[in-house]
């Protein structure tokens, strides 16, 4: 095995790795927000139908009825907001626009990123820790 061969493989090796959990990444991000996301909005949509509905009926309900199916509407949409920060968090939706206009690789994006370091951005993973004489 020639000397430098090693080292070449096992950055290789790293570069596929880190494709991987990107890509498991993306596809959780993706099943995350289209699912959950889509259950969510369809009990928040029939929640606020059931409220309408009482609305009509006669008798009227009780208000803490009412009230009772308000608070879980926003319950339901404070959780459709927590899907999506959960998911924008495991793929950011602006890298993928940014990677279609530049027509960057993700793997360049990347080492443009980490060559070209801007101290508001140390805190992104892709930096990983944040070097103490830096701070």
């Amino acid at each position: 095995m020639r000397r430098g061969a090693a080292p070449a493989r096992l950055r290789e090796f790293a570069a596929r790795a880190e494709q991987a959990r990107e890509e498991e990444r993306r596809h959780l991000a993706r099943t995350l927000h289209d699912e959950l996301g889509q259950v969510l909005t369809s009990l928040k949509l029939e929640f606020m139908w059931l409220v309408d509905e009482l609305g009509k009926s006669d008798p009227k309900p009780g208000i803490q009825l009412v009230n009772k199916l308000q608070a879980l509407v926003g319950l339901i949409e404070v959780s459709i907001q927590s899907v999506r920060l959960i998911a924008g968090d495991l793929r950011p939706a602006v890298l993928d626009h940014y990677l279609s206009i530049t027509g960057m690789t993700e793997e360049e994006f990347m080492e443009t990123m980490k060559k070209h370091r801007h101290p508001r951005l140390r805190h992104l993973p892709i930096f990983g820790e944040e070097r103490e004489d830096e701070e």
